[in-house]
């Protein structure tokens, strides 16, 4: 089984010189330009800024894998030889990486995981949720392939098939992502949220909706709603689902 990681250089263009050294596996090496592209904030500003004067002149940094399929171990060693090679820009080299020396975790096979024996809340620093925000920012299909990616997906549709919000993630959470989705959406326009068209529709129907149930009233028969004064629970969610379901509908037919 071929090994993950690889050994990269971010080259400028113009000169053809390289000006960072990078270990990763997957999409990482793709990640810096992304992240200026996007104007996200990065601890090493000074790499960012040469990006961003490349790609302000109208030209992509290029990524130069130098090798692949190495084990973490071999990959951070040619990456500490590369880096020595080059030198920092802030010692009169041409690498802007942070430091010399690579933040390589113990090598040694019995050590024991950050997490032992910590069964509760875990509040993990900056760094941790800059690179778990990173990893989960690339599509599931480019992490674990197009076929498991499918599986995952449909695995979890079936898993949640007929089952309620409160079901699915329990009352406490759902009552307040309710009341969240509830506060950004209040004093918003009914445009502004499905559309003009899909509003337009749904006022005209609720209109032809009262006129039938006007209509039934003075021929003597007894509106659905007479004298329910309260909707319990389940009749407010299951109403929720039904006007969600043809609002989707409607969607999809003003897209095609």
């Amino acid at each position: 089984m071929q090994q993950p990681y690889y050994v990269y250089v971010l080259v400028d263009p113009s000169s053809l010189v390289p000006f960072y050294v990078g270990k990763g596996k997957g999409t990482r090496a793709f990640h810096h330009v992304r992240d200026v592209r996007r104007n996200r904030k990065s601890y090493n500003t000074l790499k960012d800024s040469v990006i961003h004067s490349i790609l302000a002149s109208g030209a992509q940094p290029i990524v130069e894998f130098i090798a692949q399929g190495l084990t973490e171990g071999l990959a951070y060693d040619l990456e500490q030889t590369l880096i020595d090679h080059h030198g920092l820009m802030s010692e009169g080299g041409q690498l802007t990486n942070l430091t010399r020396e690579v933040a390589r975790p113990p090598l040694c096979p019995n050590r024991v995981p950050w997490n032992k024996g910590l069964r509760g809340i875990v509040i993990h620093d900056d760094d941790y949720k800059e690179r778990l925000r990173v990893e989960m920012s690339i599509p599931l299909a480019m992490r674990l392939g197009p076929d498991k990616a499918l599986a995952m997906t449909e695995a979890a549709r079936n898993r949640m098939k007929g089952k309620t919000l409160n079901e699915i993630i329990g009352n406490e959470k759902a009552d307040r992502q309710r009341a969240q989705i509830r506060a950004k959406l209040k004093n918003r326009p009914l445009e502004d949220i499905v559309g003009v068209e899909t509003a337009a529709r749904g006022r005209q129907s609720r209109q032809e909706h009262y006129q039938l149930t006007e209509f039934q009233f003075q021929q003597g028969q007894v509106p659905w709603n007479k004298g329910r004064r309260t909707v319990s629970d389940e009749q407010k969610r299951e109403r929720r689902r039904r006007y969600l379901k043809e609002w989707r509908i409607a969607k999809r037919e003003t897209a095609t």
